[in-house]
């Protein structure tokens, strides 16, 4: 399934996926889908414009939680998967390669395995990450992660 995404503007844009988790920090506006993939807009450009990232296969498993940290600069995302990633920001870190602006794969950081993680939040020094236990659907933990 496709999701639409509109601004004040009447502007649109669509993505594959249901989208499920959002975050917003100054320019920079980030979505991840029940498809993996995470799509990154530069809110000058406006929505209707198209992404300054589109990564498919940003984890492998739906994205549970966005958090955009730094002044917009890191991205950080929580997946179904049993991952946190983090990412610089496009908006950060120009592609040396001329291909225009991208963003980077910095860290993967695995929770314990069949704990999938549903939220995330950070204050910049460290990272708070909600997990549920999968098996028999018992035993919540929360994961703090320190940045430094």
């Amino acid at each position: 399934s496709e999701m639409c995404i509109r601004d004040r503007s009447s502007a649109t844009h669509t993505i594959d996926g249901a989208v499920w988790s959002v975050a917003v920090s100054g320019n920079l506006l980030a979505a991840g889908a029940t498809t993996g993939a995470l799509t990154l807009w530069d809110l000058r450009r406006g929505l209707g414009s198209e992404p300054i990232e589109a990564i498919a296969n940003a984890h492998s498993d739906a994205v549970a939680g966005v958090q955009i940290v730094d002044g917009g600069a890191t991205v950080l995302t929580s997946s179904f998967d049993s991952t946190v990633r983090l990412w610089d920001s496009p908006l950060r870190r120009p592609a040396r390669d001329g291909g225009g602006i991208r963003a980077h794969l910095r860290a993967t950081i695995a929770v314990p395995p069949m704990a999938r993680c549903t939220r995330i939040a950070s204050d910049d020094t460290r990272i708070v990450v909600g997990t549920i236990q999968m098996e028999m659907a018992v035993g919540q933990h929360i994961a703090v992660i320190d940045l430094l």
